[in-house]
Parts: C-alpha cells; structure tokens; sequence
C-alpha cells in the first residue's frame, strides 16, 4: 500500500496546481495501472509536440515510467506556472500552512480591452496656432455636436411654430 501512496505523492503537485486532489486507487487495481492513470491524466496537458504527448504509457515497463513520470509532471506544472496564455491562478501552502495565491499568465488578455488607445498628434496646421491633438480635435467634436444640438432644437421649435 505504500507503494500507492508514494505514486500519488509524487502526482499531488500536478493535481493541486489544477485545483484538485489525486484520485484514488479504483478497488483491485494494481499500482502499476494506477501510476499509469494518474499519467495519463497529465500527459493530456502536454502540448502536441511534447516527446512523451503521444507515446501510449500502457505499453511502457516501469523503469521507462520512471522516466516519463518525472518528465511529464514537472512539465506540465512548468507550463502551467508559465507566464503565457490566458490568466490562471494556483494556491500554494508555506511551511506554517498559510494559503498564497499565484497567478501566471499574460495579464494582457485580461486587462488589455480595458485600456486607453495611446493619444498621437493627428496633424499640424500650417495657420501657426500649433498641433492639431487628440485633445483639440475632442473639443472640436464636443463644440460642433453642441452647435448641432443647438440647430436641432431650434428646427424643432420653428416646426412646432408652424
């Protein structure tokens, strides 16, 4: 039973970072079966072109698990903590057993629509009063729209007039 133990000790790492825990051993199952299935859920996260993503683990002796065990578990939580792709949070234990929260991830993908498009001069007159900014152009905008709402108000009352 020990053997079981230390199988899933080894694959607690990449559980935990997925925000769950190692299953247990199916009732019957023999370690080797169970090492191999635990495997396979983490040889799912590998990415296609990864030298252990196709190779099947059921065909494989034990000594070669040993191997890929170590290979595939430590690549997948690599590539999870890794600071690419979508924003994803983890909870680690210290050694007095207080919760940190990790967080990898382009925050781009997150917070990227919430930002201002950068402001740039749109031209120069050639009139001498200066650049023609973003700022001045807004308050172009903000006049005429004003102006136009001045017109429409005044074309509402002389129809009403009439």
């Amino acid at each position: 039973m020990s053997n079981v133990h230390a199988i899933k000790n080894r694959a607690a790492e990449f559980f935990e970072i997925h925000g769950t825990v190692a299953p247990t051993p199916q009732f019957g199952e023999e370690p080797m079966k169970y090492r191999q299935r635990l495997l396979s859920c983490a040889q799912s996260m590998l990415p296609p072109d990864h030298d252990w993503a196709a190779v099947p683990l059921s065909r494989q002796p034990e000594r070669a698990l040993d191997a890929a065990e170590r290979v595939i578990y430590d690549d997948t939580v690599r590539q999870y903590k890794a600071p690419v792709g979508d924003e994803r949070s983890w909870v680690e234990r210290d050694r007095t057993g207080r919760e940190i929260m990790h967080f990898a991830g382009d925050p781009e993908v997150i917070w990227g629509r919430f930002k201002m498009q950068p402001l740039r001069v749109c031209g120069f007159t050639d009139e001498g009063r200066g650049a023609k900014s973003v700022e001045y152009r807004a308050a172009v905008a903000k006049h005429n729209y004003e102006m136009g709402l001045a017109f429409q108000a005044l074309a509402e009352k002389r129809a009403a007039g009439r």
